[in-house]
C-alpha cells in the first residue's frame, strides 16, 4: 500500500527539492542566454529540460509514474506534451503541456480554454508550464493553482533566484501526482466518458484524413493518414459513397476504435494486472481482423495493419487512443456489469451520448431480445401456417434489410440451433447495415459466436445502404 499523501509529503527533503529547483532554473538561464545569442530556437530548446525536471519531480511524488513524452507530430496537433501515468495500475495522473516561454510575461492559460476543456472532459488534471511558471488544473479545482519557479521579469545576465518556497512548491506537485484511485463506474457512466472520448478522436482523425501523405510531420503519422485514407477510399467505392464525406468517416471509424475496444475489454476484464489488459484490448481487436479469413472486415484491416505497431504509429490519433486503452484499463466493474452485457442496448446508449442526430437519422434503435425471439418465432409460425414448411429450410432466404448490431442475426442462431438444423439445411442469411460500427459489432459478434454456434460462419452481413 503506498504511504499516505501527507506522510509521503513530510518525507520529501526541503533543502533537496529547493537545490533541484535551482538546477533546473540554472540551465533555463543558459538556453535563454544562448536565444538571445541567435544559437537556440525557444520551445524546442526548453522542452527537454522541462522535461527532465518534471522526470525527476515524478521520481519524488510518484516513483511508479510512468512518462510518455508525445512526439512532434502530436504536440503539433494541438496535443500535450507528456502523459504521466501509473505503470501498475495504469491509472492517469495527468498531462502537461509545455509552452513558449517569455521571461517577461506570464502564461496567459486563458488564450488556451478549448484546450483545457478539452483534457479535463476526459477526467485528467492538466498542467501548463513555460519552465518557470506552472498552472495546474483539475475537472474539480474550478480557477488553477499557480507556482512560479522565480519571478518574472528575468534577466539571463543575473542568477535566477527560487522565487515560491520549496515548502509551497510541493503541495502543487503533490496534488497532480496524487495516487489515482481505481474508477468504480456505472454502464451509463462508462459509456458517456467514452463517447466523450469518441468524439475527440473524431476531431483527430478528421484533421489527419483531409492531408495527402506527404504533407505528414513524420514518418509515423504519414502511415496513419496513408491507412485512412485507404479505408476511406475502401468504404466509398465498395460499401457506400456516403462516407466520403471526412465529417462522417471520421466519425465512423473513432466508433469502432473506441466501441470495439469496449467490447474487448468486457472480454477481457478478467485479467487480473491492468498492464496486461491494456495491452490485450489492442491484440484483442486487431486478432478479430487479421484472422478472419473470410474477409467480413476487410474494410479496417489497413487499420489493424497499423494498430499492432508501435505505441506512436497512430501519429496524432495516438494520444486519445492510447488514454482510451489506460481508461479502460483502469476502471473497475460490477460482477452484474460483467455478466450476460446487452451490446446492443449499451451501442444504442453510446450513440445517444456521441451523436443523437445520427441515432434518429439513420433510426439506430435497439431491438430488445425478448422481441426479436418473438417475431423469429412469429415468422416460423405464418410460414408453417400459410405454405406448410418452415422458414430454416436450406431453399429459403433471409434477409435482415437493417441489422444494426445484430440482434436478430443472433437470435436467428440462438433459434436455429435449438431446433437442431444442420449446417446444410441452414438457409442463406444476410444482413445489410448502412453504419460502419454497427456493422463492425456485429462482425465482432458473429466472430466471437462461432465456438458456440457453428452456423454463425454461414452468416454474411454487407456494409451498405439497403435503399440504394
Amino acid at each position: 500500500m503506498p504511504a499516505p499523501h501527507t506522510a509521503r509529503e513530510d518525507r520529501v527533503n526541503d533543502s533537496a527539492l529547493r537545490a533541484l529547483i535551482e538546477d533546473h532554473l540554472e540551465k533555463m538561464r543558459g538556453i535563454h542566454l544562448l536565444e538571445l545569442r541567435g544559437q537556440a530556437t525557444s520551445e524546442l530548446s526548453y522542452r527537454p529540460t522541462i522535461h527532465e525536471f518534471l522526470q525527476k519531480i515524478a521520481e519524488v511524488y510518484a516513483p511508479e509514474a510512468e512518462v510518455i513524452s508525445e512526439p512532434p507530430s502530436q504536440r503539433q496537433r494541438g496535443h500535450p506534451d507528456w502523459l504521466f501515468h501509473h505503470r501498475r495500475s495504469m491509472g492517469v495522473y495527468g498531462y502537461a503541456e509545455a509552452k513558449g516561454f517569455d521571461p517577461e510575461r506570464i502564461i496567459d492559460w486563458k488564450r488556451h480554454r478549448e484546450q483545457t476543456c478539452r483534457y479535463l472532459s476526459l477526467g485528467h488534471k492538466l498542467m501548463f508550464t513555460d519552465g518557470v511558471d506552472f498552472f495546474l488544473f483539475g475537472p474539480h479545482l474550478g480557477e488553477p493553482k499557480h507556482i512560479a519557479l522565480a519571478e518574472k521579469p528575468l534577466d539571463a545576465r543575473s542568477e535566477w533566484r527560487p522565487a515560491t518556497p520549496a515548502h509551497a512548491v510541493r503541495p502543487f506537485f503533490s496534488d497532480f501526482f496524487r495516487e489515482p484511485a481505481p474508477k468504480c463506474v456505472t454502464d451509463s457512466g462508462l459509456v458517456a466518458d467514452l463517447a466523450v472520448r469518441a468524439k475527440n478522436l473524431t476531431e483527430d482523425i478528421k484533421s489527419l484524413v483531409r492531408l495527402r501523405p506527404d504533407e505528414g510531420i513524420d514518418a509515423a503519422e504519414t502511415r496513419a493518414i496513408t491507412a485512412l485514407r485507404s479505408i476511406k477510399e475502401t468504404l466509398q467505392v465498395e460499401y457506400d459513397a456516403s462516407l466520403s464525406s471526412n465529417e462522417r468517416f471520421s466519425k465512423a471509424v473513432s466508433q469502432i476504435l473506441v466501441f470495439g475496444a469496449f467490447y474487448a475489454h468486457r472480454h477481457l476484464y478478467r485479467l487480473e494486472k491492468p498492464a496486461d489488459l491494456r495491452k490485450q484490448l489492442v491484440e484483442f481487436w486487431t486478432s478479430e481482423i487479421t484472422t478472419d479469413s473470410e474477409n467480413r472486415l476487410k474494410p479496417f484491416r489497413a487499420l489493424a495493419d497499423i494498430l499492432g505497431k508501435d505505441s506512436h504509429s497512430l501519429g496524432a490519433i495516438n494520444s486519445p487512443y492510447y488514454e482510451c486503452m489506460l481508461y479502460l484499463s483502469y476502471v473497475r466493474l460490477s460482477k452484474s456489469q460483467q455478466e450476460r452485457p446487452n451490446y446492443h442496448k449499451l451501442y444504442e446508449t453510446f450513440l445517444v451520448q456521441f451523436d443523437p442526430r445520427d441515432r434518429t437519422d439513420f433510426g439506430a434503435y435497439a431491438t430488445p431480445s425478448n422481441l426479436a425471439r418473438f417475431m423469429i418465432g412469429f415468422a416460423e409460425h405464418v410460414s408453417r401456417s400459410v405454405f406448410g414448411r418452415s422458414v430454416f429450410m436450406d431453399d429459403n432466404k433471409i434477409i435482415e434489410p437493417c441489422c444494426g448490431t445484430g440482434t436478430f442475426l443472433e437470435e436467428i442462431l440462438k433459434e436455429a440451433e435449438a431446433r437442431n438444423v444442420e449446417a446444410r439445411r441452414f438457409p442463406p442469411l444476410a444482413g445489410n447495415e448502412i453504419m460502419a460500427a454497427p456493422y463492425a459489432l456485429s462482425q465482432y459478434r458473429l466472430y466471437q459466436l462461432k465456438e458456440q454456434y457453428p452456423l454463425a460462419s454461414r452468416i454474411r452481413s454487407l456494409l451498405c445502404n439497403t435503399l440504394q
